[in-house]
């Protein structure tokens, strides 16, 4: 009878869903959903009081400079 070298016992697998891994949670569609409609409802209103929706960034001027 030969030697047993190595010896596995009710081996698994367990796997990781790339989204799930950077975030390390699960998200429930009713709270993608409710954050859609808050992100929604934000826009409206600031659009009904006169805020910009889009807000502007500062940009730097490419260019190429003089020695």
């Amino acid at each position: 009878m030969p030697n047993i070298i190595i010896k596995a016992e009710n081996p698994g697998k367990k796997y990781t869903i790339g989204h799930q891994a950077e975030k390390g949670g699960y998200t429930a569609l009713r709270d993608v959903l409710m954050q859609n409609a808050r992100t929604l409802w934000n826009k409206t209103k600031d659009l009904a009081t006169g805020k910009p929706i889009i807000k502007a960034t500062q940009r730097k001027k490419h260019g190429h400079s003089r020695m």
